[in-house]
């Protein structure tokens, strides 16, 4: 009976402990998906300044070109 108690106990803990788990592993994934949408938009806002920054240089060249 002891043994079927202690059993019983072990088991609880084990679903406990797994319940624990998972939800520390679905927040992991949540703050992964964040970081990772973060870095997603800095990286589209660094794109995008840097093509608007080689559409200026163009502009710039073909103005000093035309007026050679």
């Amino acid at each position: 009976r002891e043994a079927e108690e202690l059993l019983s106990a072990a088991r609880q803990d084990a679903e406990e402990v797994r319940a624990a788990a998972a939800s520390a592993m679905a927040a992991t994934r949540d703050r992964t998906a964040s970081v990772l949408a973060h870095q997603e938009q800095e990286h589209a806002e660094r794109r995008k300044a840097a093509e608007a920054e080689l559409a200026a240089e163009d502009a710039a060249s073909e103005t000093r070109f035309a007026a050679l």
